[in-house]
């Protein structure tokens, strides 16, 4: 069946009928966090204030309007679709019209509406600043937003659903693939170098040994990040595949691994392509640091050397070629909401990105995090990178190493 042709024009007030009606539809449909009492005190300020004082653009098929958004000089002020015409790609067309053809690269968003939030970052977006309060004093947060390249194509074939969930919960409704099996036997085996505790080099043993006997080896640990504007610098973090022989299904460094036999440091950068397919040249890397990490569960004792790295991108996570068999998901987190989390001083931040759904596709996922969905490395660990990184930022001349 062809594509339906669909129209984007400008509306007048004779619409505002309509628009009203759209916008109830949507908000009860989408904006689960606002009550009756709330409802009927934005709906006539929408109606008497907003749409007049905003221009106003229509998506028609065959002449019956299926959604809408509003702009000022500068901003999209809002967007809103009838609930039965989501999930079509008529958000992203509005938006593309507001990008391309009215260079309009501002969007706000309600915290509270992690669809809508999912949904921009997924297109490019970026959050820019926060306001704890709305236009009208009502505690309920907005978003600043802004696109990084004020371009959209009107192609929709990589939207997914956006949903709500705990990286946990998501992980749980995910179905188990054991058709990796025979990999993570062959990745536990393979020789990696060993080393006393002072990284003088003994010789080699199968990296399950090295787990079993608590042997010293080498693992590359490379930290993605993201340059902002208003300095909140964002972290990549990795969620690990459900099929990883080690820490499955929790948040990890934006791309590490071991280090084989004969291999050096700069032979890590082959993780950063294999598993979020970006291509680096080892000098694009600033070192941070090399750190001892120990730790034991039930059995297993991992003592490594990790000369840790930092590699600064300006690519969008939707630009990744992420490995299904190594990643379940990457999702970011500002430098300042990860020192906070692992200095105790909060018990969850926000995060934002893409994970893997039971189709082996990349959905865009909003929600939170605590200290437990990460793999146990020394709180002390992300502390460092973090105040690491932030010095790079501040003054990459002067990075200690």
């Amino acid at each position: 069946m062809p594509n339906p042709d669909y129209v984007i024009e400008r509306l007048s007030s004779n619409s505002y009928g309509e628009l009203i009606e759209i916008w109830e539809a949507s908000v009860r449909a989408t904006h689960l966090f606002l009550t009756e009492k709330d409802i009927a005190f934005y709906k006539p300020l929408i109606l008497k204030y907003a749409l007049p004082g905003i221009k106003t653009y229509g998506i028609k098929n065959n002449n019956a309007l299926l959604g809408f958004m509003g702009v000022s000089e500068n901003k999209v002020e809002m967007l809103f679709l009838r609930p039965d015409c989501r999930g079509r790609g008529l958000g992203r067309k509005l938006l593309s019209f507001a990008l391309n053809e009215l260079k309009i690269r501002n969007i706000d968003v309600n915290e509270e509406n992690p669809d809508a939030l999912g949904f921009y970052l997924h297109l490019g977006y970026e959050v820019v600043s926060r306001d704890e309060l709305d236009g009208n004093g009502k505690p309920h947060p907005i978003l600043h937003l802004q696109h990084r390249t004020g371009r959209l194509s009107e192609n929709n074939t990589h939207i997914h659903s956006v949903r709500k969930v705990s990286v946990a919960d998501f992980m749980n409704c995910v179905k188990t693939d054991y058709s990796n099996d025979k990999r993570r036997t062959a990745m536990s085996d393979e020789l990696i170098d060993i080393y006393d505790g002072n990284m003088n080099h003994l010789g080699t043993a199968p990296r399950s040994q090295a787990h079993r006997e608590g042997l010293w080896h080498k693992a590359f640990h490379c930290w993605i990040v993201k340059r902002a504007s208003d300095g909140r610098h964002r972290v990549l973090l990795q969620l690990r595949s459900k099929n990883k022989d080690t820490h499955p299904s929790l948040l990890d460094i934006s791309a590490a691994g071991h280090l084989k036999a004969g291999e050096q440091p700069r032979d890590g950068i082959k993780n950063i392509e294999e598993e979020l397919g970006i291509k680096v040249d080892f000098d694009k890397l600033n070192k941070l640091f090399t750190i001892n990490h120990v730790f034991e569960r039930n059995g297993y004792i991992n003592h490594e050397f990790n000369p840790t790295y930092l590699l600064e991108t300006d690519k969008n996570l939707s630009e990744l070629s992420m490995n299904p068999n190594e990643v379940d998901g990457v999702l970011e987190a500002t430098i300042d909401d990860l020192r906070n989390l692992f200095s105790h001083k909060v018990d969850y931040i926000y995060v934002s990105g893409l994970l893997l759904d039971e189709y082996e596709n990349y959905v865009p996922h909003t929600g939170s995090v605590s200290v437990s969905d990460f793999v146990p490395h020394e709180d002390s660990y992300y502390v460092k990178v973090m105040d690491t990184v932030r010095r790079y930022f501040d003054n990459p001349q002067k990075l200690a190493v």
